[in-house]
């Protein structure tokens, strides 16, 4: 069932009670008398379809308390009522205040309630698309992440430390919309499964390569944007894929941000996994130039360490949850699921079936659960 609450705002009570009494029996109504008195409500009481204000109010006027329930309530459809002498305010509202509608006043009943029908519908279309988009996005992260675990378990473990650190930073900061930078994060690596699984764990190894090596490995920023930038909607995540090693080439500020971030998380992964102390591989971060409020976010971040209880366990007891504790490999040397690495429901598949197939070890070391 739709939303059908509408707020009303307006600073005369009588046009507020006339309202009440005219759309009760068409949708569920909420009043407030002021802009600040709206917030409040919306705040509180919220989920709202429609929030409907009057221009001339004193303090805050209509289009800017408009403009604040659009970052409060982007989901809610904004209508603004005016008079005649404020058509041309109400225009620039509908132009930079992404306002569905605006009426003029004294406005007839029946149009109010066809302009509140069409908002509350707009308001479902909204929140149909969102849902579709994070459905989509949502199966089609899963699916790389999937692919990435099965060709390269490594890199897939390595993003995902990358992963828990940036999403470190974005809640640190407080940016808006996080997903993004975690979803940059996730897929950081996705460029690799080009690049053959026993240079991946060479370079990881900081075993030397030939001129040819170096240059498979350092051009995977540049694969993983052309791989992402295919899907829709996460052009940015894309590019904040592209430009990992060198957030200067953009200057689109989110873009930059999500580079600099995977920058600096996957350096402070590299150096972990060197056995540099965390101290001192934050010190190294900051030595590097990279943005100091990002570096200074992470002091109080605790990365992934192996503590908790470490046992060997069949194959057929490893659960979903446990951390493997070793590298797992087939019985014929393939690397199957790197050291660190979280056992999901897909990785949890995978080694099953080759347990049955090509056969692994008599048990595995693992921590957590259980």
């Amino acid at each position: 069932m739709s939303n059908r609450r509408v707020l009303c705002v307006d600073d005369e009570p009588r046009i507020l009670e006339a309202l009440e009494r005219s759309l009760k029996s068409h949708f569920e109504i909420a009043t407030a008398e002021s802009g600040d008195e709206g917030l409040q409500v919306l705040m509180t009481d919220g989920p709202f379809a429609v929030v409907m204000s009057d221009m001339r109010m004193p303090g805050m006027n209509g289009a800017a308390f408009l403009g604040r329930v659009q970052k409060l309530a982007p989901d809610a459809t904004r209508v603004l009522l005016t008079g005649q002498a404020d058509l041309q305010a109400a225009i620039d509202a509908v132009n930079c205040g992404g306002i569905f509608r605006f009426l003029n006043k004294p406005c007839p009943m029946d149009l109010l309630r066809g302009a509140l029908e069409d908002s509350v519908e707009q308001n479902r279309l909204r929140l149909v698309e969102r849902e579709l988009l994070e459905q989509t996005l949502g199966g089609t992260l899963k699916l790389l992440n999937d692919l990435l675990v099965m060709v390269a378990p490594t890199l897939f473990a390595q993003a995902g430390r990358i992963r828990d650190c940036v999403a470190h930073m974005a809640k640190k900061l407080g940016v808006a919309d996080g997903w993004q930078y975690e979803a940059a994060a996730q897929l950081s690596q996705i460029g690799l499964v080009a690049v053959a699984p026993e240079l991946i764990e060479r370079s990881l190894a900081g075993k030397p390569l030939n001129d040819f090596e170096r240059k498979l490995m350092t051009d995977h920023p540049a694969t993983g944007f052309r791989l992402v930038s295919q899907i829709p909607r996460l052009e940015r995540v894309a590019a904040m894929i592209r430009d990992q090693r060198n957030p200067s080439l953009t200057e689109i500020a989110p873009v930059k941000l999500g580079a600099q971030m995977l920058r600096i998380a996957t350096d402070l992964d590299g150096a972990l996994g060197r056995g540099v102390s965390f101290a001192e591989a934050l010190a190294g971060l900051s030595q590097k130039g990279n943005d100091p409020q990002l570096v200074a976010a992470l002091k109080d971040y605790q990365p992934p360490s192996i503590q908790t209880r470490l046992r060997a366990v069949d194959v057929n007891d490893l659960k979903a949850g446990m951390v493997f504790d070793e590298d797992v490999r087939a019985k014929n040397g393939a690397l199957i699921v790197a050291r660190g690495q979280v056992v999901t429901p897909i990785v949890l598949e995978r080694v099953r079936r080759i347990a049955q197939t090509v056969g692994l070890g008599d048990s595995l070391r693992v921590r957590g659960v259980g």
